[in-house]
């Protein structure tokens, strides 16, 4: 998932779920509440392999998300330093935004840190269009509400 960027091609996609390449890659799931989340990793954090079931259902999910319009206000819910553009755009269109920070760090925290959160929040079920796509959408026994361990992602996934 690539805000405003055209979607990897099949040959990168595949890199990416292969883990045999260094691409900022994005992807969405859903918690415990139908709330959405944006992760973005640089193929080094955890993604789920089922994320990776179907290139035509990612090409379609990119499309979708790609062009919601923002709808609510961000607000920024880490610490972290540099510029947070990117994820205050997601937060803005109502999903809650995490990164993998570890390829700024010194030491490894094996997580996504919450960047962004949207004060009014974009539900699954408020976005008809990805339902197309849910063969590629995990889902999480958890709440987006604070920096999720990559651990915590596998043990609560649905």
């Amino acid at each position: 998932m690539i805000y405003k960027r055209p979607p990897l091609t099949f040959d990168e996609w595949t890199a990416v779920s292969k883990q045999a390449t260094f691409i900022e890659f994005d992807w969405i799931g859903i918690d415990n509440q139908g709330k959405i989340g944006v992760f973005s990793s640089v193929t080094v954090g955890y993604i789920p392999s089922k994320v990776f079931y179907s290139y035509e259902s990612y090409v379609v999910l990119e499309s979708v998300f790609g062009d919601l319009p923002k709808i609510t206000v961000a607000k920024l819910a880490t610490k972290e330093s540099g510029r947070k553009d990117y994820w205050v755009n997601w937060a803005q269109k109502g999903l809650f935004a995490f990164d993998n920070e570890d390829v700024h760090r010194n030491q490894r925290l094996d997580r996504y840190d919450l960047i962004a959160v949207p004060e009014k929040a974009l539900l699954f079920d408020g976005v008809p269009e990805i339902g197309a796509c849910e063969d590629i959408i995990p889902r999480f026994n958890l709440a987006f509400t604070g920096d999720i361990s990559f651990s915590q992602l596998k043990e609560t996934g649905l």
